[in-house]
């Protein structure tokens, strides 16, 4: 009676060719940009080709040269340190050595439109400048960018929360303000409208 000895994936020259990280956040989403709010925590993970060899991977996930961990999945508690790099070997002796970026950022926050306030009438000219002033903020201090946009076209205010800007119709005009922080984070405000009334109207 003979006996079958079933070859390993390794004796079929099935060997570990490329692996990727990828985060899971809080709320189940899968992102490859490795960027979550601050105090959020999120989960890291390899994705191996072939797939087939992920169970049979030794993983070690790295802060500097210290090692932190060495299971498949790496969960991140907020307050805990966050691997800066990750060793993916197989039983062969494969190595994929790679670098780990993760980017905590919570976005900005549009806080109040100061003016035009919504609903306003404004006696003015036509086509003359009008005051807009409006208030954001970001906990992670972050350099925070501004567009100002009125009936659907945007103007560009750099970081200037206050600006004059003109060309406008007498009549209604809708307006939105867009906050951006450096990583392209972005919050809006809720759609508000504005009237503009010439000025020598009794």
């Amino acid at each position: 009676m003979a006996c079958l000895d079933v070859p390993s994936d390794y004796e079929r020259g099935i060997f570990l060719e490329s692996a990727n990280i990828l985060l899971i956040k809080e709320n189940g989403d899968t992102l490859k940009t490795m960027q979550v709010p601050a105090n959020e925590n999120f989960k890291l993970f390899i994705k191996t080709e072939p797939q087939e060899l992920a169970s049979e991977l030794n993983i070690t996930w790295y802060v500097g040269k210290t090692e932190i961990s060495k299971k498949p999945v790496y969960a991140y508690k907020a307050g805990n340190e966050i691997p800066d790099s990750v060793s993916i070997n197989d039983n062969a002796g494969n190595y994929i050595g790679k670098a780990i970026h993760v980017t905590q950022n919570t976005p900005p926050v549009f806080e109040k439109l100061i003016s035009p306030e919504n609903g306003d009438t404004l006696k003015s000219y036509a086509n003359a400048p009008i005051l807009f002033k409006w208030e954001a903020s970001d906990i992670d201090n972050d350099a925070l960018t501004y567009i100002l946009e009125v009936d659907g076209k945007g103007y560009a205010t750099g970081r200037s929360s206050s600006v004059y800007q003109g060309g406008f119709t007498f009549g209604k005009h809708t307006l939105r303000i867009i906050v951006q922080d450096n990583f392209n984070n972005a919050d809006t405000s809720s759609a508000t409208s504005f009237y503009i009334k010439d000025k020598e109207e009794q």
